[in-house]
This record gives structure tokens, sequence and C-alpha cells, in this order.
């Protein structure tokens, strides 16, 4: 399945209803996620800035989902995995 919403953006009520929909409790995924308060550091983030900061990752020019991180971590698990098995750990 797909996410149908520009850049995967959406509220957790929607990301619970898809979650169920789509995934048995106990499968395991990756979920990237970033909140409002993950960036309030200098306690100056405001709804306002929140909000625009979403329109951002909605509608500018350089959002993406980084397949290619996700695409390291797997090759890097198995690089490791495969180091371990070739020494017999």
């Amino acid at each position: 399945f797909t996410i149908e919403k520009t850049g995967g953006l959406m509220q957790v009520k929607e990301a619970i209803v898809l979650l169920q929909k789509h995934y048995h409790p106990d499968d395991e995924i990756i979920i990237d996620w970033a909140d409002m308060e993950q960036f309030n550091g200098d306690g100056e983030m405001t709804k306002e800035i929140w909000l625009a900061t979403i329109n951002e990752a909605e509608y500018g020019d350089n959002v993406f989902f980084d397949t290619d991180w996700i695409q390291h971590l797997v090759c890097t698990a198995q690089n490791k995995l495969q180091s371990k098995s070739e020494e017999g750990i």
C-alpha cells in the first residue's frame, strides 16, 4: 500500500487508523516522525511556526522520504551480520 497524503504527513489519529488497517500489532516496521517539541530547543517554537513548518514539508521543494537512509541501515546490518557469521560468532 502507499500513503496517499503528500509527504506522508498526517495527524496522529490518521496514522493510528492507517497502522491498524495495514499492520498486525506484532509487525516490525521503521517509522520516522517529527513533532513540535523535538525542535523547540530554544523555547521559541509556536503553533504558528510549527504549522508553517508543516506547510513547508508538505508543499516545499526539498521534501522526500529518505529511503536511501533506510537502505543504508539495511546494508550496514546485513554486512555486520555477515561478518559475524563468517567469524563464527
